[in-house]
């Protein structure tokens, strides 16, 4: 490769960890990680522990649990022993979070009164911004009626005016911000999380549903439910990134008390809804037929190797999305198996065959409800998490073209520089001299244009290198932290469908010997 860079591992390529083949590769993930590790496993099983297989709670996000280094200076005969500090700020989505620390007094603090750069933002010690999103609420009813969360924030970073606060918002609010961030972001290089995709079926059913429809008992429950965690997601990857955390169109929308200003364009069926819809197939055009003669092997290395990830993604979340439905299907049918026992052992006259029959629909009810939380597993902890990185991949994709845009831009203007020198040449050869200063003018107003364009084509690549360095040392994380805790669960599950039977088989048994 040019730049003397290896590109990151492949997505097949990762290693995440296997033990040595007589060591339980679960336990060693619970007991041995120290806190080097790159990510830090819950003791705790994934479920907050207890028999009763307690549905996981993906109401919480913690995005700030920091990690501090220090390093010892080296030490002269006579001098004194200096620390310096550096702080690395972690984004790790768990269950809760109930540590007291100093984040949790609300006194505001005085900002200092000076722009924080990205350098200055990577050495502040001990930064973090905690975002939740709670407390879905519908707000009228009707074709007027929409969704309202409540977004908390709990943060030390000096940009904020206080350590804790919160502000209510509604979906189009989110659109708006992900908007003016892209606009500002996108062009420089820098990857922007996407923001969940709007769904006029799911909100149709929202605006038609009376009564409380975001409880997750609700006509609407799960689709809000699925809503609201996507939104937190998005906000989490969006404060988690050094720079965007530093947005003032994030501190705002996390930070003012008032309404925002309702953010029109977003709507599918506005003017700039219809605009935007035919701008996005005008970029597709673009892309398909709009080529760059690549001369970075490294850039079509990861050009290659982010479309393998995004197929073998979309592959992966389609099976994820099935397993998910078929659990479903299989919990009804237990479910239902569970019933018909139930009212067989009722007109059963056989005494310890009747029992027998309702120990068994008792163990099916049980059963019935292990499969449905298997279900909400492979959706909330897999698929969920799929869906995310194949939207960043998008994102990635986008940030990838804007390149090449301005790679088009620039040798667009070398090609006009090349004409207009040429055409100065032959009004100094005709002896045309009235208007060869208008001509010498236009050539060096050019020349500043390929200049422009070949530093913003610079910029964009090294930038690009850089997040995209950013981006696979998460996505590694990310995978490693939610495969465990997936293979975890399922291992729980298992676990528990095993002590169903073995306590229904006493039972069983006893219908022999009657």
């Amino acid at each position: 490769m040019s730049d003397g860079r290896e590109g990151p591992p492949a997505f097949t390529d990762i290693d995440f960890n296997k033990p040595e083949p007589d060591e339980d590769m679960f336990q060693s993930a619970l007991e041995e990680t120290t806190p080097s590790d790159e990510f830090a496993a819950a003791k705790n099983n994934p479920f907050g522990g207890g028999s009763d297989m307690t549905p996981p709670d993906f109401t919480k996000i913690d995005l700030g649990r920091d990690s501090q280094s220090r390093e010892e200076a080296d030490r002269d005969d006579a001098s004194q022993t200096s620390l310096t500090s550096t702080t690395i700020s972690k984004i790790n989505y768990v269950s809760d979070s109930s540590s007291s620390t100093e984040r949790d007094r609300e006194e505001p603090f005085t900002a200092p009164k000076r722009v924080i750069t990205e350098d200055e933002g990577k050495e502040e010690d001990d930064k973090f911004v905690t975002v939740t999103v709670s407390e879905p609420q519908k707000v009228n009813e009707g074709l007027q009626a929409y969704v309202q969360y409540k977004v908390s924030t709990e943060t030390n970073l000096a940009v904020f005016r206080r350590r804790k606060f919160s502000v209510v918002r509604r979906f189009s609010d989110f659109l708006g911000l992900h908007e003016k961030l892209q606009e500002k972001h996108v062009h420089v290089g820098r990857f922007v999380p996407p923001a969940p995709e709007k769904s006029v079926a799911g909100m149709a059913k929202v605006k038609m549903s009376k009564g409380d429809t975001t409880a997750p008992d609700g006509a609407s429950g799960e689709f809000v439910e699925r809503r609201r965690a996507a939104l937190e997601r998005f906000l989490a990857r969006t404060a988690q990134h050094p720079v965007l955390r530093m947005d003032p169109d994030l501190r705002e929308f996390l930070e003012m008390d008032e309404t925002l200003p309702k953010a029109s364009n977003t709507s599918a069926f506005s003017g700039a809804g219809v605009m935007r819809l035919f701008g996005k197939v005008g970029e597709q055009v673009t892309r398909i037929t709009s080529k760059m003669e690549e001369k970075d092997e490294w850039f079509e290395e990861k050009t290659s190797q982010i479309d393998n990830m995004e197929m073998q993604l979309k592959k992966l979340h389609a099976s994820v999305e099935s397993l998910y439905h078929h659990r479903r299907d299989l919990a009804n049918a237990t479910g239902m198996f569970a019933k018909s026992a139930a009212m067989l052992a009722n007109c059963e006259e056989h005494t310890s065959l009747s029992r027998a029959l309702s120990q068994l629909a008792e163990t099916e009810e049980k059963i019935d409800l292990l499969y449905q939380e298997q279900g909400t597993t492979d959706y909330y902890v897999l698929a969920e998490m799929l869906r995310d990185y194949i939207g960043l991949l998008t994102t990635v994709k986008e940030v990838l073209h804007q390149r090449t845009k301005i790679y088009a831009n620039w040798t667009s203007a070398q090609s006009t520089l090349a004409k207009k020198r040429e055409a100065k040449v032959k009004l100094e050869l005709a002896g045309k001299h009235d208007k060869i200063q208008a001509a010498s003018d236009e050539v060096r107003e050019w020349e500043d244009k390929v200049e422009q364009g070949e530093k913003d084509f610079n910029d964009i690549s090294k930038m690009i290198k850089k997040e995209m360095e950013r981006f696979d040392k998460i996505r590694v994380k990310d995978f490693k932290e939610t495969l465990v805790k997936y293979l975890e669960a399922l291992m729980l599950h298992q676990q528990q469908l095993i002590k169903y039977w073995e306590a229904f088989l006493p039972e069983a048994r006893s219908i022999s010997t009657a």
